[in-house]
Order: structure tokens, then C-alpha cells, then sequence
């Protein structure tokens, strides 16, 4: 009986880490979401501030330019 017990106890302990883990991870992902998102205004409020409309044109386009463009102007490090 008790090894029954044994093993309903470390199914619910598995079950429980699981679940702690996926909250975890979506928890993580909303909060990197997050800051991508707040990364991606404070560089087109920079542009918008220079007059550099075609820099932010291509920036909301080409995601390889908006990249370069956040580690030139020290917004990702």
C-alpha cells in the first residue's frame, strides 16, 4: 500500500513541476514580449525625434536594420 502511495505522491510531484515549469516559461516569454516591444518604441521614438522617417520605414520592415539599429543607437546590448 504504501509503495501505491509512493507512486500517486511522485506522479503529483512530476505533475506539479510541470506545471510550475510551463508558468514559468510563459511567464518569461510575455516579459521578453515585454521589453522587445518597449525596445522597438524607445528606438522609433528616437527616429521620429531625429526626422529620420526612411531610417524608421525600413526599421518596421527589415528586421535585420531595426536590430542593427537598436545596438547602434545602445538600445540592445
Amino acid at each position: 500500500m504504501c509503495e501505491v502511495l509512493d507512486i500517486i505522491e511522485n506522479r503529483g510531484i512530476e505533475k506539479g513541476i510541470e506545471k510550475g515549469l510551463e508558468k514559468g516559461m510563459e511567464k518569461g516569454l510575455e516579459k521578453g514580449r515585454q521589453e522587445g516591444a518597449d525596445m522597438v518604441s524607445k528606438l522609433n521614438e528616437l527616429l521620429l525625434n531625429e526626422g529620420n522617417i526612411d531610417k524608421l520605414r525600413r526599421a518596421n520592415t527589415d528586421k535585420d536594420y531595426r536590430y542593427k539599429l537598436l545596438m547602434e543607437y545602445n538600445i540592445l546590448q
